[in-house]
């Protein structure tokens, strides 16, 4: 399985790290398997990976931080894209603001 594409938006820790709404990365055209990902600390490394499986929240991935997922009273967005061979799954979540800090998903 191979992750080709992810869209993230509104995340906290990007917005906290590189003030950056919308991230947006096409791996489909890389020629390697590997990915190298480089930044000053605190740039958002770490939540870009944690960000990378098909999953709506990250879990206990990175413990650091008790800060929400998405941006306070902000509406969020995650897609991921998977391809396994020829087949291509597109995984959708849709991030509702509700209240002061929390969030309805719709996957």
């Amino acid at each position: 399985m191979k992750i080709t594409y992810i869209k993230l938006v509104n995340i906290a820790s990007l917005y906290t790290g590189s003030n950056v709404n919308t991230l947006e990365l096409d791996f489909s055209n890389a020629h390697s398997n590997i990915i190298l990902i480089t930044g000053p600390n605190g740039c958002g490394k770490t939540t870009l990976e944690s960000c990378l499986h098909p999953f709506a929240y990250n879990g206990s991935g990175d413990d650091r931080s008790s800060e929400s997922l998405i941006i306070k009273k902000k509406d969020g967005y995650k897609e991921v894209h998977i391809t396994n061979g020829i087949d291509e799954y597109i995984i959708k979540h849709f991030y509702t603001a509700s209240g002061d800090s929390s969030h309805s998903v719709k996957s």
